[in-house]
């Protein structure tokens, strides 16, 4: 995974409507792709999407409505992305 402007585990809780405990749990067994930093879990929410392949889920597209399609084309090809405000 490539460093892109990671969330922590409270964005995914919204995101895919599970508790953090399971969020965490998922990201140690190394089902949700993820990056720790000490005791911490970090998530890059477009390689979160794409790992799970729900991209295309009315609900996670109004959550991903943030980022442009130009971002997921830097994304794709390792670039930064950035939430727009």
């Amino acid at each position: 995974m490539t460093l892109r402007r990671l969330q922590p585990p409270e964005v995914l809780v919204d995101l895919l409507g599970m508790k953090r405990n399971t969020i965490t749990f998922l990201a140690r067994k190394g089902v949700l792709p993820c990056v720790k930093i000490g005791k911490s879990y970090r998530f890059s929410l477009v390689d979160v999407v794409r790992h799970l392949g729900i991209e295309h889920v009315p609900e996670v597209k109004d959550a991903m409505s943030r980022y442009s399609e130009e971002d997921w084309g830097k994304a794709e090809n390792g670039g930064s992305v950035e939430a727009k405000n």
